[in-house]
């Protein structure tokens, strides 16, 4: 019999018989409950057991799940990327494959840390105070200095940050043009290009 005329007669089967049989991906199988369902071509018991990701697994005490294709106790335990693990507090959250509680520790980078005292934030797989600390480049640097883009630095008077860019700062009135630093009084930045200001002119007093 062809695959199309024997699903076609398993269907028959189930529909006549619908508290007896049940049909599961083109397999007729017994029902002997109301209760039963289909898992793949599987058939089984919904008040015992789960479907989880193709596989029948009978059900944990407490608040069942699934995980894959494993089943859990979610009162008791916490899905992570398909891995089952302990339930570390009524806070829980996921890093990766790890549960962390959430009220003491970051997930940094895939990496669990314990949160500082302060303001705890993540600089790449570190966790440093905001407070008292800055993050420059995935690294944690003194508060003193400032971050452009990756690099930092601490001589404010000297340099300066354009986009990204560590500028020296010139002499003057400085100011960002795009990417570059320039002294306001001298030249005008114009779409990012800078132009020069003839000397004598109102904004430019220099002679």
């Amino acid at each position: 019999m062809a695959p199309q005329s024997r699903k076609r007669r398993y269907n028959w089967i189930c529909n006549l018989m619908p508290s007896t049989f049940i049909c599961c991906d083109g397999k007729v199988r017994r029902k002997p409950k109301p209760s039963y369902a289909c898992c793949g071509t599987r058939a089984y018991d919904t008040q015992e057991c789960l479907c989880c990701a193709g596989a029948v697994r009978r059900k944990t005490p407490g608040s069942p799940r699934c995980c894959g294709t494993q089943a859990y106790n979610a009162q008791s335990h916490v899905c992570c990327r398909g891995a089952i693990q302990p339930r570390p507090s009524d806070s829980p959250a996921c890093c990766g494959t790890r549960a962390y509680d959430t009220q003491e520790c970051l997930c940094c980078a895939g990496a669990v840390r314990r949160k500082t005292a302060g303001s705890p934030r993540c600089c790449g797989t570190e966790v440093y105070n905001a407070q008292s600390k800055i993050c420059c480049g995935r690294t944690v640097q003194s508060s003193l200095q400032e971050c452009c883009r990756s690099q930092p630095y601490a001589e404010f008077q000297h340099y300066m940050c354009c986009r990204g860019i560590l500028r020296r700062k010139p002499a003057g009135f400085p100011r960002c043009c795009g990417t570059y630093a320039y002294d306001y009084q001298r030249y005008t930045c114009i779409g990012g290009n800078m132009e020069r200001i003839p000397p004598g002119s109102p904004t430019n007093p220099v002679k």
